[in-house]
């Protein structure tokens, strides 16, 4: 079941939305094992020591099929 986000990206701090979902916004870094929760856009931006953010859908691309 997927779960709806509340609250705001901890890194530009912009509301999220309706469509934004606790899977896809709690991410880690897969460089330095970082957690975070922020938004596509800066889930996208990667994290300050150049590794890439994940979410639950990057880990597992077979999960909702």
């Amino acid at each position: 079941m997927l779960i709806k986000q509340s609250g705001k990206c901890e890194e530009c701090v912009r509301d999220f939305g309706q469509f934004d979902t606790v899977q896809s916004t709690n991410v880690e870094c897969n460089k330095c094992r970082k957690r975070k929760k922020l938004c596509s856009t800066c889930k996208e931006k990667g994290c300050e020591c150049g590794g890439e953010f994940q979410n639950v859908f990057d880990k597992f691309p077979n999960l909702l099929h």
